[in-house]
């Protein structure tokens, strides 16, 4: 009896394996996609990884050919700071959207050509490119620009 039992049992097991197994390839729009790196990022906040919180920025990650996640980043140290979550970050994105198919891919960005303001005489000028209002201000305040 218990020999028929175990015969029977391992094929109850395999067909419970298999509705498990099944993968789910439920269709995302981009707004979900970017809700769900918003709630990893909390996630990594809470465990002090503000570093991977900060590079998955939604408006870095974009959305190619409906199952591709493309994040981009600026530079060589962010993909090596990020590549041990990256497994983590997948599945959580694959959970939350309920879809096994997903990929994902690191792309660099191209710099920024802007120079950089370091000196307050730079930060002001560049400054009065977005309001030239400023100029009249600082010669009716009679400021100076070094200290």
């Amino acid at each position: 009896m218990k020999q028929a039992q175990q015969i029977v049992d391992p094929n109850k097991t395999e067909s419970a394996e298999t509705k498990t197994s099944v993968s789910y390839t439920q269709a995302f729009t981009l707004e979900q996609l970017h809700q769900s790196v918003v709630d990893y990022t909390k996630k990594m906040q809470e465990q002090g990884k503000k570093q991977i919180a900060v590079m998955l920025r939604p408006e870095v990650i974009s959305l190619q050919n409906e199952i591709e996640i493309i994040v981009g980043i600026e530079n060589k140290a962010q993909q090596d700071g990020f590549e041990p979550m990256k497994q983590d970050f997948l599945d959580h994105v694959r959970r939350a959207l309920n879809n096994q198919t997903i990929t994902m891919r690191m792309e660099e960005k191209a710099a920024d050509p802007t120079k950089r303001a370091y000196s307050p005489s730079e930060k002001f000028e560049t400054m009065l490119l977005k309001n030239p209002a400023l100029l009249t201000l600082k010669n009716r305040l009679g400021m100076e620009l070094d200290y």
